[in-house]
């Protein structure tokens, strides 16, 4: 029966995990990993749940945690390489660290308008980005993103409220709005320095 369960977890939960943890930790095959090891977790973890009501912001707090360790971790792999390659200026170079700007780009799959808000969401710290991840994104409530997330209620209120602002405001200072060929609403990002097309007149 256990394994029935978790077999419809996973039916019902992966795609929501990749995308929720691509959006954090952007590299599209740590996301599959970070993916991995969160679903490992919540099969163990799985006979010890004692309400099934609340499986959803369970489920969302491992992948959380999960993500989050990832994150720590990249982040001192990276300061450590980042002393090596400042001790040994003849040392390799940095053009083999990823990219995130680069891969952000198609974390969200739902249409080129979440590609573009993609970019810039991984420009936010990752409690600001996983609260609006989990908010707006996946639709979960205040408090059941702040079960997920470990804290309260009114810190996933300011969070969002902050990581929705800034969004705001790099979307404004860097991207242009238009309708394409195909009245299809997008955006240029990364051109701030010149006039957005009016609504209708495809890009340049």
């Amino acid at each position: 029966m256990e394994s029935q369960e978790f077999e419809a977890i996973v039916r019902e939960y992966r795609p929501r995990l990749t995308r929720y943890v691509a959006g954090l930790v952007g590299d599209p095959g740590h996301a599959e990993d970070v993916t991995q090891e969160a679903l490992a977790r919540v099969h163990r973890g799985l006979p010890a749940l004692q309400a099934p009501e609340a499986r959803t912001t369970w489920i969302f707090r491992i992948a959380s945690n999960v993500a989050f360790d990832h994150l720590k971790s990249r982040a001192a792999r990276e300061a450590s390489r980042t002393a090596s390659l400042d001790a040994d200026a003849d040392g390799p170079g940095s053009s083999d660290v990823p990219d995130d700007e680069r891969t952000a780009e198609g974390r969200l799959e739902q249409s080129e308008m979440a590609a573009c808000l993609q970019r810039y969401i991984h420009r936010l710290s990752p409690p600001l980005r996983a609260s609006l991840l989990l908010r707006d994104m996946e639709g979960l409530s205040e408090q059941a993103a702040a079960e997920a997330l470990g804290c309260s209620v009114a810190a996933v209120k300011v969070r969002t409220h902050r990581a929705r602002r800034a969004l705001r405001a790099m979307l404004q200072a860097e991207c242009s709005f238009y309708d394409d060929a195909r009245g299809v609403f997008r955006c240029d990002p990364g051109d701030s320095r010149r006039e957005p097309p009016a609504r209708g007149e495809p890009g340049r």
